[in-house]
């Protein structure tokens, strides 16, 4: 049996949690391209900024369903520092 401290189990999960929303982003921006072509760099940005996984799902979601690639810019709401 294998045990690992509670750091190295703290850092797996932040690992596993990076990944996840990492694949959230790349999901979005897949069906973006997929059905408008290629992707602004300022859109692409902003997507890879969010960090929030039920906004992420919520605007994959929208990339599904959204007539333009205009209207999904127009959802993205990014936090300004």
């Amino acid at each position: 049996m294998i045990l690992i401290s509670s750091f190295e189990l703290a850092v797996l999960e932040r690992g596993i949690e990076k990944g996840n929303r990492k694949k959230a982003q790349e999901d979005v921006l897949d069906v973006l391209e997929t059905r408008f072509g290629e992707v602004s760099e300022l859109v692409r940005e902003q997507v890879q900024s969010l960090t929030d996984a039920i906004e992420l799902k919520r605007l994959h979601r929208r990339a599904i369903l959204v007539t333009d690639i205009h209207s999904f810019s127009a959802e993205l709401v990014v936090p300004v520092n």
